[in-house]
């Protein structure tokens, strides 16, 4: 009879220390796997601030040179990217804001550089209103931002 009790308790205490194992590793795996993520969110969003900035850059370079660069929509495009790479990126409220009137910033002087273009004829009202949409997206983003801090 003892040795029958004895079995089963250490089928018991087995079982509760396989229980307890688990339960102790899975904040573990969690951790791992949000350093994980934050390190393949960090790459990305780095990579995209790159490339908006280089097709940015390169877009305004571009005009009268012999060399195409990328159209204005491939800089909408690449700043929209960043943008969201930022979103995705940013946990802490402070943080998010920033980056936000980062692309806000960003944001404003695409549409200043659509009006320019329309005004001048190298561009169609299209792109003041892609620029103005993209703006507006950013607008909306600090405003949802902003309530969240209660600001």
């Amino acid at each position: 009879m003892i040795g029958k009790i004895r079995g089963e308790w250490r089928t018991l205490m087995s079982l509760v220390a396989a229980i307890c194992l688990s339960f102790g590793a899975a904040p573990c795996f969690a951790q791992e796997k949000s350093d994980d993520l934050k390190a393949l969110q960090k790459e990305r969003r780095e990579l995209l601030s790159e490339v908006a900035a280089g097709k940015t850059k390169l877009y305004l370079e571009s005009p009268g040179s012999q060399f195409v660069g990328p159209s204005l929509q491939e800089v909408f495009h690449a700043e929209r990217e960043s943008f969201k790479a930022d979103l995705d990126y940013f946990d802490n409220s402070e943080e998010r804001i920033q980056a936000i009137e980062k692309h806000k910033k960003a944001a404003d002087s695409l549409l200043e550089l659509a009006k320019g273009l329309v005004a001048s004829a190298r561009e169609n009202r299209l792109a003041e209103f892609q620029a103005k949409a993209y703006t507006l997206e950013v607008q909306i983003e600090l405003v949802k931002e902003k309530r969240k801090q209660g600001k």
